[in-house]
């Protein structure tokens, strides 16, 4: 089964790096945010580093891209993202590599970042993007016919991907166009990676 997990907790950091470095990054950032009262006043949080299209373009804060994905307000909306990179985060990273984890990690955050600011001036915190990036390359393991998708871990993806998208349409404080587009740059990035992975066999 796909996502079943045996390893200790320091086996688990070593063999899943950039998972471990994602999710430990934005619990300290959870914590520092506390800290200065973002359970109480959510508009700290937006205000260190939400995506802000006043602050990106009046202030030219471009690092705002990139920043908002650390931030979370709430327990609630730290535990689902956490909960999700925790479990389906290892597989994908095992199977495509570190760099590449990365390259979706990046790709899905800026690509989500991108879409909302030019279509939406509603400010955004949150990994919902990188999260649901995740959930588009474990479909497009499904769609690819991967070998490492077992039949029990294909329903489970496929459950996973209708629960999630049920949850983005009916949540009113869900980012619809940062789920979808984080989406479906998990699958173009699994597209990417398979098409290089076949020509680098070819000219082997």
């Amino acid at each position: 089964m796909l996502f079943l997990r045996n390893e200790t907790f320091k086996e688990y950091i070593q063999d899943y790096l950039i998972t471990s470095l994602i999710v430990g990054t934005i619990i300290v950032t959870f914590l520092i945010t506390s800290f200065l009262g973002a359970l109480t006043n959510p508009e700290i949080v937006y205000h260190i580093g939400g995506l802000d299209k006043y602050q990106i373009i009046n202030e030219k804060q471009y690092y705002r891209f990139f920043t908002y994905a650390f931030l979370h307000v709430g327990i609630s909306h730290l535990l689902l993202n956490l909960l999700l990179f925790v479990i389906a985060g290892p597989p994908v990273e095992k199977q495509i590599g570190r760099v590449n984890f990365l390259i979706l990690f990046i790709s899905t955050v800026l690509f989500s970042a991108i879409i909302c600011f030019i279509f939406t001036d509603r400010p955004l915190v949150g990994s919902s993007g990188f999260g649901y990036g995740i959930l588009g390359i474990l479909t497009w393991f499904v769609m690819s016919r991967n070998k490492i998708v077992d039949k029990e871990s294909k329903s489970i993806i496929i459950l996973s991907v209708i629960m999630s998208f049920i949850f983005t349409l009916t949540y009113s404080n869900a980012s619809i166009l940062g789920h979808i587009s984080g989406f479906i740059m998990g699958i173009f990035i699994g597209g990417v990676i398979d098409i290089n992975r076949r020509g680098s066999r070819v000219n082997n």
